[in-house]
């Protein structure tokens, strides 16, 4: 979004293929945005942690959990 406008537009990105979600988590720190969980539209609750680096524009997969 530019805040200037007011105007939204689309991002091309690289990196792994994210599906639209809903009632996840997210944080931005720094230049990336950590996203955490949340739910498709057709009912899928998702349990997966990406990153987005903003100056990149890439969207990685982060492993995560137990020993």
């Amino acid at each position: 979004m530019n805040c200037e406008t007011g105007m939204i537009s689309l991002l091309k990105t690289k990196g792994v293929s994210i599906n639209v979600r809903k009632q996840h988590t997210a944080v931005a720190f720094k230049h990336s945005m950590v996203v955490f969980g949340g739910s498709s539209e057709n009912g899928i609750v998702h349990e997966d942690m990406l990153v987005f680096n903003f100056e990149d524009r890439e969207w990685l997969k982060i492993r995560y959990g137990g020993s």
